[in-house]
């Protein structure tokens, strides 16, 4: 049985504590015209995250830069994303 905190989560505790981070900001800033820049934060910070593994991965294992990768990808698609869907709300759109 895995522990929460552990390093048996891989990825999909990764993926949670970004969700978490989310979260986070979204409740300090509170209205839902914040969720967007909430989630933006959260993936500047995945990113960050990101750079830092493919840093560690020159360095240590080379698996951490494939890591790294998927990670800052998946970070700037949840940006952009978030980016779209805001303002296909302003243009009055919906989805």
């Amino acid at each position: 049985m895995a522990r929460v905190g552990t390093s048996d989560q891989g990825l999909d505790g990764w993926f949670r504590d970004d969700l978490l981070i989310a979260a986070y900001l979204d409740q300090r800033f509170g209205a839902q015209a914040d969720a967007a820049r909430a989630t933006r934060i959260a993936a500047r910070i995945g990113q960050g995250m990101a750079v830092l593994f493919g840093f560690a991965g020159l360095f240590g294992n080379p698996m951490l830069l494939l890591i790294a990768l998927f990670v800052f990808m998946a970070a700037a698609g949840e940006a952009q994303m978030t980016t779209m869907a805001e303002a296909a709300r302003e243009a009055g759109l919906k989805f």
